[in-house]
């Protein structure tokens, strides 16, 4: 508070004055100072003692002030205490916690104070549960959104930074049909794939489910290759089964893992569920066609053939020569019907044996038939064997002679068609020919005609276009395995639980929550309590959003829970404390077996509202954490008092008293049922003796600010708290403590605060007394809120401005001067009259815009101090702006203004020195408290210009001239940073300067 002078005359003023008026006294004499004599000593003497005089003079004001500031009986207020979290944990893995009472004394090591060691005690009695979330999820069940917001890994000993009710998170939900068959999809070239599903208690599925399945905005149907997932070329419905095309031209199935198993797997993705809501199947059944599939080898010999044309069993063949043909794709499809059809024509060979002719026996006479050469004949095919390899051997494909004449010249020795039909085994086996190893049938030769002729020609069959075609048609086979993989969960049913009649299931099912909620997973049950859980939340949100009801798993069933919620619904940083109840019971939820509880967003307020409202941003969250405060509780104090003594005094070992009880013995003196009746319970303690008589009876008497008011008989005491004196009445203005012949006043207190218990994270980090298991504690975020003793200066200010405004908030600057007597732990207040919380005209409204202390690092706990000052003033104001909620107090919109400055320098040299001193004055000029051209920083509501910024730069050194300023803002909120354009700045009505990143680009002139 600024005192006028009386007298504003300095030492120097004074000597000038002597120096102009001893011309007019002594025009003999001269000053001077520079040789001085006897008179110019004793001149600036004179000057001195004048001077200090006028000090003295000018302090009469402030003696007065401060004498009336006395007897109106203005006090300096005490230390406030800082306050803070810590949590508790517990070493190695106990299956039970540990309880902390409250009051449990804490140490926090200050290297750098004036004292060594500081004393936090724990608000709050805390159970140290060894449970901890080690998973938590984020579901929107209308959305059908499912997001991990933690999950643990060796980085992650604690849950990271999250937003709650998060609709811009990763989802994670997917709802997929996986079904695999080793070999009816074994498919490398174009097929035709039919599913049907068997509805459970229906006979037919409905058509919008079947048409949902085919539209291909709500499912994706996909198979599995090399490169992946990949879509096939069109598909199809034919009354109730699903048929998909794979073309030519298309990757082939492959050979792929889903859940361990290893197969040819095909996959139905569903975008929307919706229409699936009441889909229930209890079989799935799958037929798969191909055609003019070509073999992948033929084999004769041991020697791979053309496909393209071949000997069917080399050109000259023999009884047991074997024809082989290779298709997995084909030959795999057990159960199904094969067709083999391949073009036969036959070539003859002439037979080629080196065996001489007979001799002929010639005679003078000779019959013709002894000349006669010898006849000719075609070696040809009879009979053939058609075999398959059923893995112990080969074994036959048909019962009968059935395509044994397959390759028979009967029906002619040029452009036959073979055709053939079989079922294709069940046990057919891979087997190995030659270096190959694949399905393979073959034909074997079993008669010859003419085998043994050796004149003649081999009648050697030669085909061509050898093609294979299945189809399972009717025969539809079930599928190996059958996946459903729905809200992060995998369901596996194999083919007996296919067969199954009776065992049915839904393979697209959605969350079963329509609302919003968080899911956080324990390993361990947190059962016990009073368990507390502090979120952390990285800002206030202006408003409580909605009702969050909390609910555990237990007994089958989700189960309400009874917390107390200091968070109000996550929009402030604080603690939940709830008693965990016995009967949690494991649940497999979002793909994990654990013990869960949620928070359910009850009113739907962040499914409505949708991505347009500040979600909770929590930045940390911590187990079995509890309240703090700087305090240290000392040993009760016991007095004396001599009968009938009026004014008794008592002095207490420790001063900064923060609070305290003042108990006195009144056995002689009291009815404690009476009493009891009367006061309550609490402020009686009854201590009996041996014999269960009363032997003390304590009274707790009441703190008044003065005794003006009180009565004789009134328990009135009066405490100087700074300096831990405590007053008592005389009889008349309050009672007279009763003596005894032992001490008759008790006094419990706990002295401590100030700005000392204003710590870092990690700070407070023992425990003075063993804790069972308890093996750590730690403060995770600062702590704050801790003001030494008001000073003098301070509570006159305080005083002269409550003189000014009567404790009433009339204008403006009332408010302002009411929001810094609520709180010292408040740099500065701006009260914005006519304009509402948010920023905008209206009339009749007054928004208080307050700027905390610790601003940098507290800032999560602005909404305690907001709350101490919205308590505080609407007390003090008009009723009318209170019922109509027009007052409101708000935290400054902290705008961070980065600034690019190019300027040229004189010297090349200087660059650097120049660089680092324009960083550090717009760091200093941009202070919200100390910058601005006066040191005072910048009000709430004023940003400073380019022009401000490019003035503070101009009398650095070595700056030749700025060639450009530019100025950047940007600004936190629910949504992340934000780019503030400075030209609407004006719409930024709260808003409070902040130094950001600055850039300096320096050239030489």
């Amino acid at each position: 508070m600024r005192v006028p002078q009386i007298d504003k005359r300095s030492e120097n003023d004074l000597i000038k004055h002597i120096k102009n008026i001893s011309f007019a006294y002594t025009p003999e004499w001269r000053f001077d100072e520079d040789n001085p004599d006897v008179g110019t000593a004793l001149a600036y003497i004179y000057a001195g003692m004048f001077a200090d005089t006028l000090k003295r003079f000018n302090k009469v004001a402030i003696k007065n002030m401060l004498s009336f500031f006395n007897a109106a009986d203005a006090r300096l207020l005490p230390a406030i205490p800082a306050t803070g979290y810590v949590k508790f944990g517990l070493a190695g893995q106990p299956q039970e916690g540990v309880p902390v009472s409250h009051g449990t004394q804490l140490v926090a090591d200050v290297p750098d104070g004036e004292v060594t060691s500081l004393i936090f005690e724990t608000v709050n009695a805390v159970y140290v549960s060894p449970a901890e979330p080690v998973h938590i999820f984020d579901i929107d069940g209308s959305g059908d959104r499912i997001v991990h917001s933690y999950q643990p890994n060796e980085e992650n000993t604690e849950p990271p930074a999250f937003v709650m009710f998060d609709p811009l998170g990763e989802n994670l939900q997917e709802h997929c049909l996986y079904f695999c068959h080793d070999e009816a999809l074994n498919i490398k070239n174009a097929a035709v794939i039919t599913v049907s599903f068997s509805p459970h208690h229906r006979s037919r599925v409905e058509e919008n489910i079947l048409q949902s399945l085919l539209n291909e905005d709500i499912a994706v149907w996909e198979y599995l290759t090399a490169e992946g997932y990949s879509r096939f070329a069109q598909s199809e419905r034919d009354g109730q089964t699903l048929r998909f095309y794979k073309a030519a031209g298309q990757p082939a199935f492959c050979r792929g893992e889903e859940q361990g198993v290893e197969s040819c797997w095909i996959r139905c993705r569903v975008l929307d569920v919706s229409p699936f809501s009441h889909f229930y199947i209890d079989q799935m059944q799958l037929s798969v066609a191909g055609a003019d599939i070509r073999p992948e080898l033929i084999n004769v010999a041991e020697i791979d053939q053309s496909l393209n044309g071949c000997f069917a069993f080399s050109e000259k063949f023999s009884v047991f020569d074997a024809l082989y043909f290779a298709s997995a794709e084909t030959l795999g499809k057990k159960g199904a019907t094969i067709k083999l059809s391949f073009k036969l024509d036959f070539i003859r060979i002439k037979v080629d044996l080196d065996i001489a002719d007979p001799a002929i026996n010639w005679k003078s006479i000779m019959r013709r038939s002894d000349y006669q050469p010898d006849k000719e004949f075609d070696i040809t095919i009879e009979e053939v064997l058609w075999e398959y390899f059923n893995g112990k051997g080969w074994a036959r494909l048909f019962p009968g002679k059935q395509y044994a004449d397959a390759f028979s010249t009967d029906g002619g020795t040029r452009g036959q068609e073979v055709k053939m039909t079989f079922i294709c085994p069940e046990d057919i086996q891979m087997s190995l020919n030659g270096a190959a190893e694949s399905i393979f049938i073959r034909a074997r030769i079993l008669k010859v005609n003419n085998a043994y002729k050796t004149k003649g020609h081999y009648v050697s069959p030669f085909i061509e276009d050898v093609v294979f075609s299945y189809d399972y048609g009717s025969q539809a086979v079930l599928p190996h395995l059958l996946l459903n993989r729905n809200n992060l969960d995998t369901v596996v049913r194999g083919m007996d639980s296919l067969k199954d009649p009776e065992v049915f299931f839904p393979p697209f099912e959605a969350t079963g929550q329509n609302r919003k909620a968080m899911y956080f997973g324990f390993e361990i049950p947190p059962v016990g309590g009073p368990i507390k859980v502090l979120f952390d939340m990285e800002s206030t949100l202006p408003d409580r959003p909605s009702t969050q009801l909390w609910e555990y798993f237990g007994r089958g069933r989700w189960n309400s829970m009874n917390v107390v919620d200091e968070t109000e619904d996550f929009s402030r940083t604080g603690i939940v404390t709830f008693m965990g109840a016995k009967d949690f019971q494991r649940c497999r939820m979002w793909g994990l077996e654990l013990f869960w509880i949620r928070v359910v967003d009850a009113d739907n307020y962040y499914g409505l509202t949708g991505s347009r409202v500040p979600r909770p941003l929590v930045r940390g969250l911590h187990m079995n954490a509890t309240q703090i405060i700087q305090l240290e509780t000392q040993p009760d104090e016991l007095f004396f008092v001599e009968p009938q003594e009026a004014f008794k005094t008592c002095r207490l070992l420790n001063p900064r008293v923060h609070d305290l009880e003042v108990w006195v013995d009144e056995a002689s003196d009291i009815d404690v049922e009476q009493y009891r009746q009367a006061f309550g319970a609490e402020h009686l303690e009854v201590v009996n003796d041996a014999n269960g008589e009363p032997e003390a009876i304590w009274v707790r008497w009441q703190e008044v600010d003065e005794f003006s008011a009180s009565q004789p008989d009134d328990r009135h005491y009066t405490a100087d708290r700074n300096e831990g004196i405590i007053n008592f009445g005389d009889g008349i203005n309050g009672r007279i403590p009763l003596s005894g012949e032992r001490e008759t006043i008790r006094v419990s207190y706990r002295t401590g605060g100030g700005e000392a218990g204003n710590l870092l994270p990690g700070m407070v980090a023992r425990v003075n007394r063993a804790l069972g298991f308890v093996n750590s504690v730690t403060n995770p975020e600062i702590t704050s809120g801790g003001c030494d003793q008001e000073t003098v200066s301070e509570a006159v200010l305080r005083s002269a401005m409550a003189l000014r405004h009567g404790y009433r908030g009339v204008t403006t600057r009332d408010y302002e001067a009411l929001a810094m007597e609520a709180s010292r732990n408040i740099l500065k207040a701006k009260c914005f009259a006519n304009f509402d919380e948010h920023g905008r005209r209206r009339s009749g409204s007054v928004t208080l815009a307050i700027l905390q202390k610790n601003f940098e690092h507290g800032r999560n706990f602005f909404n305690a101090i907001r709350e101490q000052v919205t308590s505080y003033i609407e007390e003090r104001i008009s009723g009318n702006i209170v019922d109509l909620g027009r007052f409101k107090v708000v935290e400054p919109q902290f705008l961070e203004l980065s600034v690019k400055v190019e300027l040229a320098v004189v010297d090349l040299n200087r660059a650097f020195t120049v660089q680092d001193m324009v960083i550090r004055r717009l760091q200093d000029f941009i202070n919200p408290m100390s910058g601005n051209f006066n040191g005072s920083g910048w009000d709430i509501g004023t940003i400073p210009n380019r022009t401000q910024l490019l003035n503070c730069l101009k009398d650095i050194p070595y700056i030749s001239f700025i060639r450009g300023i530019f100025i950047s803002a940007t600004t936190q909120g629910a949504f992340g940073t934000t780019e503030v354009d400075l030209d609407n700045v004006a719409e930024y009505i709260f808003a409070q300067p902040l130094s950001g990143t600055h850039e300096v680009i320096i050239t030489i002139q």
